[in-house]
């Protein structure tokens, strides 16, 4: 019956970072449909409750929101990488420095182009494309851009909070504070419209939304536990320019979709006129949903591969590419099937009757449904080369995916088969993508068949010899007995002497049982579980343990132990104080992790 019972939670084996994936996809997609479902509401109501020169005047001060964006992607998406690293190697004052920083900087150049744009609306309103000739669009611009102003500044620093509050275990605030701005954004539109302050209570709206948002993310900082402090930002220039160049994603993203825009919108006019045009504002329209799974996806790869990074972690890198592919094929079995389905009541609604428009929109949703998984490939590897520092692949392939493939499919497929070709170019785009990335390795590694790490491309760093790596999953008390001798040879393989080792294995011996056998409450179903990793390299040997099991530290258990009269309390610990140069403890994303290094 044991032997069954072990077997049994074997075959229910759990992965470390699939399980932090789930957490940060569930949090990005919750955050995904909050900002989609507020904005289009926040426009209905607008539309219905300000009329139509009110829609043009937001309409047209819609890149306010990009240049947001821009801003704080160069901060937010590097140190997010940069903060995930520092977690992966078990550096917890790597990672308040590295968001303090960060905090800093982008707060003080998002205050400054707050107040500009408070004090000089007029100047921007022009830049956006209103001018004098139409007074009412120009005013109600101006008045929207006034109520907006404070947002840069809110807005920026709630994109810098959300990673790290998420990293220090905070992703239940997260998305509580996703969904209270999405609610108060709404209400508070409505309040102000009914109060007549027009677009500018429109505005002040979406910045007090954010405002909302920002007060759940700062309850985080009330947890005695938490890891994440604000403290005096020190780093270097290089670590300043690596962190804006590893956030330099989404600004090389956005540029080539707005030149994206600017040349297929001609194309697609020049082909098929207003209709055409239709049919792609319906596609992008649809995009803007059935690209929430792939957008939550590029978050988590993201971040799971910069704590891989930092934690030198091939195993947990395989883990996260086989994590990515099975929610691209659930995202195409869910998603892609369900546009198909409902294709055709999609373009009675959007095609307003005409049988011809209804034709393109048809095809629109089948083209969108073939796009989902390549789209969602695509944006996962961009973020998982951002993880591992390579930066200029990075930037190559998120331009290439957001302007150069879409430009190239466009001039072949709009010359072969027209406005039908261009529709469709966005989805040849990401296959002409992954095959040119397939072919791109394939002539690096110099094989015709690739494996799983061949496509991975990893940094030298990682290719350690596979005898220098040892990795064990624990769930019993048996296998953690298994562990502690494979700990105690892989030691004396290395050069450690006899007591080193006994200190070593005696201390993933106990540590291991007592996660196993204690780990959650007797009253819980929950199966406890250790991943056991240790790795030699530069002559130390560094050990991490990480479970699943509710807030447990190590470090202080061994401090209180020094205290205790009895020496044989926690005894395997007592031992490996002084035997180890470093003991770390963290918690992140509901799993405990020591790094042990001897």
């Amino acid at each position: 019956m044991k032997g069954i019972t072990e077997k049994a939670v074997n075959n229910k084996e759990e992965s470390i970072f699939g399980n932090i994936c789930s957490q940060l996809l569930t949090t990005g997609i919750i955050m995904k449909i909050s900002q989609v479902g507020s904005g289009f509401l926040d426009s209905l109501m607008v539309s219905v409750m300000l009329g139509s020169a009110a829609m043009a005047a937001q309409g047209l001060s819609l890149p306010i929101f990009s240049m947001a964006g821009m801003l704080s992607a160069l901060l937010a998406g590097g140190m997010q990488v940069l903060c995930a690293e520092r977690l992966g190697d078990c550096d917890k004052d790597g990672f308040s420095r590295i968001f303090s920083c960060a905090v800093m900087i982008g707060g003080a150049l998002s205050l400054v182009f707050s107040v500009l744009l408070f004090i000089f609306p007029l100047p921007m309103a022009h830049l956006l494309g209103a001018n004098e000739s139409d007074p009412v669009l120009l005013h109600g611009t101006i008045a929207y851009i006034h109520g907006l102003a404070p947002m840069f500044f809110i807005g920026n620093i709630t994109s810098l909070l959300i990673p790290a509050v998420q990293m220090d275990g905070g992703n239940k605030i997260v998305r509580a504070g996703a969904i209270a701005q999405a609610i108060s954004d709404i209400i508070l539109n409505f309040l102000t419209i009914k109060l007549g302050m027009g677009l500018f209570g429109v505005g002040l709206s979406t910045t007090a939304a954010y405002a909302v948002n920002n007060a759940f993310m700062l309850t985080h900082f009330l947890k005695k536990d938490r890891m994440l402090k604000l403290v005096m930002p020190k780093t270097s220039p290089g670590e300043l320019f690596n962190m804006v160049m590893l956030g330099s994603t989404k600004l090389v993203k956005r540029f080539g979709e707005i030149l994206k825009m600017l040349i297929v919108n001609r194309v697609i006019l020049a082909l098929g006129g207003s209709l055409a045009m239709t049919a792609l504002a319906t596609r992008n329209s649809l995009g803007e949903l059935v690209f929430i799974v792939a957008d939550g996806l590029m978050i988590a790869v993201g971040i799971t591969t910069g704590i891989c990074f930092g934690e030198q972690n091939e195993e947990g890198l395989h883990e996260v590419g086989h994590y990515a592919h099975k929610i691209t094929f659930l995202s195409f079995a869910t998603i892609s099937a369900l546009l198909i389905l409902l294709a055709w009541p999609i373009s009675i609604v959007y095609g307003h009757g005409d049988p011809g428009l209804r034709k393109m929109i048809i095809f629109s949703c089948f083209a969108l449904a073939a796009d989902v998984p390549l789209y969602t490939l695509v944006t996962s590897r961009i973020s998982y080369l951002q993880g591992l520092h390579k930066v200029k692949a990075m930037q190559l392939t998120a331009f290439a995916q957001a302007f150069l493939c879409v430009l190239i499919s466009v001039a072949a497929f709009g010359v072969l088969f027209g406005t039908y070709g261009v529709i469709a170019s966005f989805t040849f785009s990401n296959l002409l993508l992954l095959i040119a990335t397939y072919v791109s390795l394939q002539i690096k590694n110099k094989k015709l068949i690739l494996t799983a790490s061949d496509m991975m491309n990893l940094p030298s760093d990682f290719l350690l010899d596979k005898s220098d790596v040892l990795s064990k999953r624990v769930h019993t008390k048996a296998e953690a007995a298994d562990a502690s001798e494979s700990i105690r040879r892989f030691c004396l393989q290395h050069g450690f002497d006899k007591k080193h080792a006994y200190f070593a294995s005696l201390a993933v011996e106990e540590l291991t049982i007592n996660t196993v056998e204690y780990g959650f409450p007797a009253n819980q179903s929950k199966q406890p579980y250790v991943a056991l990793r240790a790795c030699f390299k530069d002559g130390k040997l560094v050990i991490r343990l990480q479970d699943n099991c509710p807030q447990f530290d190590p470090v202080e258990r061994i401090k209180e132990n020094i205290m205790s009269d009895d020496p044989t309390c926690n005894i395997g610990l007592r031992m490996l104080r002084p035997a180890a140069r470093m003991l770390t403890y963290i918690r992140t994303f509901e799993t405990n992790m020591l790094m042990i290094e001897m």
